[in-house]
């Protein structure tokens, strides 16, 4: 799902074992973490463009496995636009944590917000201890957890032979 070009959907079905091609993103969408909620996978915090500039997604995304459609859901307060964020479900609610706003170029925030999927009501919470993107999150035991992740910034970004 994803990827740089807007690609197919690729869908694996463990009882087969086999691969099949669903209907490309309708835009081209990178740098997120998808996760499923209500058997639905959405996609909240990515990114589209070509490097190092990429711009945040406007809008919450949502695939229907069943229906094979992407639907443009709610809109994401401008001010908390980002890619690259780690995003975990707890509590029929989605948190949004760290990302960065201006691609590769730099941008990376210690943003938490949660969004409601059902009412689309975007709340901006305490910011996490440490800003960071291009990293992973979850929810285990009542905790989020965001692994590793960096400080992108194309600025000091040096390119070795």
């Amino acid at each position: 799902m994803g990827g740089r070009r807007i690609n197919p959907t690729s869908v694996y079905n463990s009882d087969t074992n086999r691969w099949s091609e669903k209907l490309p993103t309708p835009i081209e969408l990178h740098h997120f973490q998808p996760i499923v909620f209500d058997d639905a996978i959405y996609i909240v915090g990515a990114m589209t463009g070509e490097w190092p500039n990429e711009k945040p997604v406007d809008n919450v995304i949502i695939y229907y496995l069943e229906r094979d459609e992407y639907v443009f859901s709610h809109q994401i307060p401008k001010h908390r636009q980002r890619g690259d964020a780690g995003v975990a479900t707890y509590n029929n609610k989605i948190y949004i944590v760290g990302g960065i706003t201006k691609g590769h170029m730099n941008g990376y925030k210690p943003w938490f917000d949660e969004y409601n999927p059902k009412t689309g009501e975007w709340k901006a919470l305490e910011d996490a201890p440490n800003a960071r993107d291009h990293f992973q999150a979850v929810v285990a035991d009542n905790k989020l957890y965001a692994f590793a992740g960096r400080r992108t910034s194309k600025k000091q970004m040096r390119i070795w032979l």
